[in-house]
């Protein structure tokens, strides 16, 4: 499954190969797999680490991708999405304004994000104004 996500995640965003090089010796398991939620963990450090270097870039390959796994992807990929990219990227909204991101979000995904902010209490900036 790992291999294939790989490929699904570069497809969407070829840039991201270098950052997973840089991450794979923290993410591999002791089967040489790397798990579904530490390659969207990776994928949420990566796309915080272009945004806090001011890259201008279109996340919408990345995000749709995302959108996908959420909406129909088998459990473990969905749950991965969810709880290990878009989490993720909510947790850091007071290192990294949601503004940049929150617009990328489908559906589906901003289902989920609007969820999870209603477990921790939270109102994720830019969340509830719609996509754009």
């Amino acid at each position: 499954m790992g291999q294939v996500l790989i490929a699904e995640l570069v497809a969407a965003e070829p840039r991201f190969i270098h950052h997973l090089r840089k991450d794979v010796n923290h993410w591999l398991q002791d089967d040489g797999e790397i798990s579904p939620c530490m390659l969207f963990s990776s994928l949420t450090n990566f796309v915080l680490e272009d945004i806090a270097a001011d890259h201008c870039y279109n996340y919408r390959k990345i995000f749709a991708l995302v959108e996908n796994y959420v909406a129909c992807g088998e459990e473990v990929l969905r749950n991965a999405a969810s709880t290990c990219f878009i989490e993720n990227l909510q947790n850091v909204s007071a290192k990294i304004d949601p503004e940049l991101w929150v617009h990328y979000l489908g559906d589906e995904s901003r289902k989920f994000a609007q969820s999870w902010d209603r477990f921790t209490g939270v109102k994720t900036q830019g969340l509830y104004d719609g996509p754009c």
